[in-house]
């Protein structure tokens, strides 16, 4: 039910900022991915 309201957010074109600490859910959910370590971002960007 949380990805549903998530997808609909993005297709509305909205901005949706979720975290996870699994890779493989992040990479099927998001357009861009961000990676934090530290509490520093280390790097951000698409998947292609």
């Amino acid at each position: 039910m949380v990805k549903d309201v998530y997808v609909a957010q993005v297709k509305g074109d909205a901005s949706v900022i979720m975290t996870t600490h699994i890779l493989e859910v992040a990479e099927r959910m998001a357009k861009r991915i961000g990676l934090i370590a530290e509490g520093r971002l280390i790097v951000d960007g698409t998947l292609a």
